[in-house]
């Protein structure tokens, strides 16, 4: 029984960073942020509050493609990203089988590499109304490159249409957020990547101490 409580104990003290680490935020309606792939032949379109995205297949343009890196944080596993668009004019909303126009989101771990079609998330069809909605990201619905993802801290952002039309759509803003379990917390200068004073987030210390302390007097 003692074994068993320690265990519970020590399980429940490692979780504890288990949650938010960072997020990135790309907000395409100003000009401090601009994908660097504008630059080199894409035909997607900038404006003051959004950038079109238009459909690469029928065009035979470069594809939008956008990357968060997260080698900022501090981590030592990342179980799942969420990430937050906002956007329009993705379809009619009475289009309910998708047969006009159909964007998915495609998460890519590089510029060539990207998720299967069965791992990629629609996009809900909307006209003029702006949206925002959040698509999931973990190791079991994107299998294929989750880890590569992961290992290479970059998760690369594409859109994916799947009818004939040329379709295009508006894209205002993307925010990755980043879970999983932080490895340390630094409680000297964060400045200074040699400060030695870092160490183990006070609820960890916390649940491992109270359950010491149950564990002693279980054994009393």
């Amino acid at each position: 029984m003692s074994k068993l409580l320690l265990s519970l104990v020590l399980l429940f003290s490692s979780s504890a960073f288990a949650g938010l680490i960072g997020n990135i935020e790309h907000n395409y309606g100003t000009d401090t942020y601009i994908p660097s792939f504008l630059n080199s032949g894409a035909c997607d379109t900038k404006h003051a509050d959004s950038i079109t995205i238009k459909d690469n297949g029928p065009t035979g343009c470069q594809r939008f493609v956008d990357v968060f890196e997260f080698t900022a944080l501090d981590f030592t596993s990342i179980d799942y990203f969420e990430l937050e668009l906002t956007f329009s004019r993705t379809g009619s909303p009475l289009d309910i089988f998708h047969l006009f126009e159909d964007w998915n989101v495609r998460p890519a771990s590089s510029t060539s590499v990207a998720a299967t079609t069965a791992e990629m998330q629609q996009l809900t069809q909307t006209q003029g109304t702006i949206i925002t909605e959040t698509f999931t990201f973990n190791s079991s619905n994107l299998s294929s490159i989750f880890s590569d993802i992961v290992d290479n801290k970059k998760f690369y952002l594409w859109f994916a249409e799947e009818t004939w039309g040329k379709d295009q759509f508006n894209l205002y803003s993307a925010n990755l957020s980043v879970y999983g379990t932080a490895s340390t917390v630094d409680v000297g200068n964060p400045n200074d990547t040699t400060d030695p004073a870092r160490v183990p987030a006070p609820a960890s210390l916390a649940l491992l101490g109270f359950g010491l302390l149950l564990l002693r007097r279980f054994k009393k």
